[in-house]
């Protein structure tokens, strides 16, 4: 499918053009194949909500031939927002009778969708669902479920509000893997929200003790990193009197010239400089570049971003 061409034929009026042509394939498993791409093309969805003919998409999925509905069906699922749009028309329950199907083939996808999810919680469903896919699928399975879930911040607020949080990042924490365990930690590290959550509830060193606690240095480089990635995150941090910690954790465990980069995002955020001026500690900025015990691409890094900010 070539969905940088796909806008500009719906909106020029081929939508029925395309349609037929796929519908015509003779070979029925392809078919399905090019149903689903097509479905997933930019602004079909759009097209096919405008017309109200949404239902095909359910339709589709009953396709007589086995290998073309799984390649639909696969496709489908791949697309939160159409199964989205499917749940608010009220077609839960049919979803959730297809995702079962197969061994619950699709069940990690459908679980992941912010209105499914929303769905669950109001019926009290999302525990025992969530649990039989992590605990019932392949450990690829419950990786890709939890990496869709964390990588979505409105899904992330959902399972906060329901408090469900707690019981879906263990299985994060408890990743055997490094390199997922790392990638899955990573976009929680760096979302506002996760911090703002762990702060009011009081456990803000579980974030720290978890970096301490990675054994893999680069892996922990990357933890950092996302942790003092985001402005907001980090203002919350020094907000919750995290600076020390923050910095701490940078000088133990940071290295290269992302150490560098990392005490200048800290440092030089607004609330670091406030509140290190209003302790008469200012001079701490320039502690990282006396050192010399640094190394000359870190110091150089944060000596660039220093100079460059006309605040500090």
């Amino acid at each position: 499918t070539n969905y940088t061409a796909m806008p500009q034929l719906i909106q020029k009026g081929h939508y029925d053009t395309l349609l037929k042509l796929i519908e015509a394939e003779e070979d029925l498993q392809q078919r399905g194949m090019l149903l689903g791409d097509f479905i997933n093309g930019n602004g079909v969805l759009d097209e096919m909500v405008k017309r109200e003919v949404t239902g095909l998409l359910l339709t589709y999925c009953d396709l007589e031939h086995e290998g073309g509905r799984t390649q639909f069906r696969m496709r489908l699922f791949q697309n939160a927002r159409a199964i989205g749009i499917l749940v608010d028309q009220g077609k839960y329950d049919e979803l959730l009778a297809i995702a079962r199907q197969d061994d619950a083939a699709l069940l990690d996808e459908f679980v992941a969708v912010p209105q499914v999810i929303e769905r669950l919680f109001a019926k009290k469903e999302f525990r025992g669902l969530f649990d039989l896919v992590v605990k019932q699928g392949a450990a690829d399975t419950r990786r890709q479920l939890l990496q869709r879930i964390f990588s979505n911040q409105e899904t992330i607020k959902k399972l906060i509000a329901a408090e469900e949080f707690d019981h879906v990042f263990a299985f994060v924490a408890s990743e055997p893997d490094g390199n997922w365990r790392s990638s899955l930690l990573n976009p929680v590290l760096s979302s506002a929200e996760v911090i703002r959550y762990f702060a009011e509830s009081d456990k803000l060193k579980v974030l720290f003790d978890m970096i301490a606690a990675e054994p893999e240095p680069n892996l922990r480089n990357q933890m950092l990193s996302y942790l003092t990635s985001r402005n907001d995150a980090v203002s919350l941090l020094i907000d919750r009197g995290q600076l020390d910690a923050i910095l701490q954790a940078v000088k133990k465990y940071a290295d290269g010239r992302m150490r560098g980069d990392m005490l200048a995002r800290v440092l030089l955020q607004p609330k670091a400089l406030q509140q290190l001026k209003g302790a008469g500690r200012l001079t701490v900025l320039l502690d990282f570049v006396r050192s010399a015990d640094e190394k000359d691409d870190a110091v150089q890094a944060y000596a660039n971003a220093l100079f460059a900010n006309d605040a500090a």
